[in-house]
This record gives C-alpha cells, structure tokens and sequence, in this order.
C-alpha cells in the first residue's frame, strides 16, 4: 500500500458558506408571530424587516458573552488554560449564558413592542411566542456558525456577525450618491473617505498576513484574535466609561465623544499589551510561565499604532468630514479579516492523502 496525495480546492465549504447566507437571508424575511405589519409601515418600521424578524437578535447575545469572557480570560489566565483543556464544555456554557441573555434581551424588546401596539392582539402568549422565535433564531445561527470552516477564525461566527452589516452597505452608497448629486456633501469629502477604506483595508490585509505567515492553526486564531478583540474591547469600554462620566459629570454631546476618544487610546494599547502576553494555547504546562511570544515586539508595537490610526482616525474623520456613513475602525478590521480569511480558503489548495493499491 502507498499513499497518494491529492490535491483538492475546498469548494465544498464554499458551497456551505453560500448555504448558510441564504438561510439567513430567507430567516430575516420571516417574521416575528404576530406583529401588525401594518402599524409598522405607519411608524415607518416596515422597511427594516430584520429589525423584526425571527433573526433580529442575530448573534449579539452570543458576542455580549464572548465579550465578557475574553476580558475574563486576560483578567485571569487560567481560564485560557480551562478552555483549551476542555473546548467543548466551555462552549456547551457559553453558549447557555447566551441564550439565557437572548431569553432577556428578546422578553424586553417583545415587552416594549407589545406596550407600543406593535402585535395583533395584546396577549401575553404572542410574546411568548415571539421570545421563542428569537431564541430559535439565534440558536439556529449558532448552529449555522459551526458549519462553517474558516482559516484563522474557526467557524462562521465572524462572518455572520457582520453579514448584516455587510446586507446594509448598497444603501449606504446610494445615501452617499443622493447626497453628493444633492450638493449636501461635496466630492472631496466623499473620496476622503473612501481612501480611509481603501487604505486601512490594505493595512489590515498586511497585518493579517504578518500576524499569521508561518504559524500553525491554532498560533493562527491566537494571532487573529489580538487584531479583532482590542479595538471591540477598548470601544465597548470606552463607551461605558465615557456614559458614566457624562451622566457623572453632565457633560455635553460633544464632550461624551471627545471622552471616548481619549479613552479609546489607552484602552487599546491595554487590550494589545494584553493579548501580546496571552500564551499559546496548546504549550506544555511548563512553558505558560514563560513569556509568551506570538510575534515580535515590534509586530506588536505596529499593531498598536494601526488600530488606533484606525478606530481613532475613522471617527474623527467621520465627525470633521461629516459623512453620511460611520468610518468604524474596528468594524473594518473585522469585516477584512473575515474577507481575508475567505480568500485564504478559496485560493490554498488542501493536501490530502489516500491509499493505494
């Protein structure tokens, strides 16, 4: 017997991704039991039918968790170490906790629709029904999400997180043409900020490439993870801290922005020195004492200054430009990574070895 080794493009999970886009697709045009389409259209709520579909929670109480645990996890390193020890069982937990949360999140939302006039009949089942629809919904995507095979990130959590963001952006480029046809915005602050895009979308590229060029999969996600999680982590902080001190303070619009800018700055150098000190999951017990080191120091430092060239540099370009769109930093790191990563899976051919006679 001896091998023979094929080579094969894994379409495949091509066609799996497409599927699980459809099904989305299809499940945000279903929606929630009960609801009076017709008060909807009157309040001007009918054209966003996401908002009110059985996927309108999406993954978010998914990220809410994920948020928390990875604050836990540089807060206290061994449930890095708990995790890769038992993957499986983490996951079985968090994803409880974020059903539970979407249990929540959904209740108040259908409570409020409820006590707005927004269902048929104001009975106490169709918000029951409706929770459960949520739920279902976001339990279905997180199933989706493990179909999924993505170079670096693992599943599709990413991908589906920001598909309906993704969804959204043909309206916005016809905002930002009404706009510059009207004589509302003139052409140079439009190309201002394309060129942001263009640039910091090459930049997360070369930083994905650097960050994960000779390591194995998992040194891969462990590197990736440090380009996604800073800047998410420093603008979720940043955004509570600055809401404590305007309702603190009484500070003014202005000030609650100017606040988050100078907090994103050292949140994110925190967030980074923190991921830079993270050890390799999958290292002998003997060697998560000693500095872990995923990249070089200086890989690190330029990490650093391009999240904060983006995550700062985009908003204020929004603000000084006033765009009709949000330059979200952090936002575009994700959505490129993701795009990146679905390229690697296109175009790297899989290796794989059969027996022959």
């Amino acid at each position: 017997m001896e091998q023979v080794q094929t080579v094969e493009r894994p379409w495949r999970h091509v066609a799996v991704i497409i599927g699980v886009l459809m099904i989305y697709a299809l499940g945000s045009k279903i929606p929630l039991p009960g609801l009076d389409v017709d008060k909807l259209i009157a309040v001007g709520a009918g054209g966003n039918a996401l908002r009110f579909s059985i996927m309108a929670l999406g993954l978010t109480p998914v990220l809410t968790v994920l948020i928390v645990f990875e604050v836990a996890k540089l807060l206290f390193p061994k449930l890095d170490q708990r995790q890769a020890a038992a993957p499986s069982k983490t996951d079985r937990i968090l994803r409880t906790l974020a059903l539970v949360l979407a249990t929540v999140q959904g209740g108040s939302v259908l409570i409020a629709m409820q006590r707005a006039g927004l269902f048929e009949a104001d009975e106490g089942g169709l918000v029951l029904a409706g929770v459960a629809a949520l739920v279902g919904g976001t339990l279905l995507l997180i199933w989706l999400a493990d179909r999924i095979v993505l170079p670096g990130l693992g599943n599709g959590f990413w991908l589906l997180w920001i598909a309906p963001l993704l969804a959204g952006l043909a309206p916005q480029v016809a905002t930002a043409i009404m706009v510059m046809r009207n004589g509302a915005m003139g052409t140079p602050q439009i190309l201002m900020g394309i060129a942001y895009v263009l640039i910091a979308s090459a930049a997360v590229v070369v930083a994905n490439v650097v960050m994960t060029r000779g390591r194995g999969e998992q040194e891969k996600r462990q590197s990736v993870q440090a380009l996604i999680w800073p800047p998410l982590l420093a603008n979720v902080a940043a955004g509570y801290i600055a809401t404590l001190f305007y309702l603190g303070f009484s500070l003014s619009t202005w000030g609650l922005v100017v606040a988050r800018w100078i907090l994103l700055v050292p949140l994110i150098v925190l967030f980074v020195f923190a991921y830079a000190r993270k050890p390799v999951a999958g290292r002998a017990a003997d060697q998560l004492t000693r500095e872990p080191v995923m990249a070089p120091a200086a890989v690190w430092l330029l990490l650093c200054l391009l999240q904060l060239a983006l995550c700062v540099g985009g908003e204020l370009l929004t603000d000084l430009l006033g765009l009709p769109w949000q330059l979200n930093g952090g936002l575009l790191i994700i959505t490129v990574t993701v795009m990146t990563s679905l390229l690697r899976l296109v175009s790297s051919p899989r290796v794989s070895a059969t027996a022959s006679a």
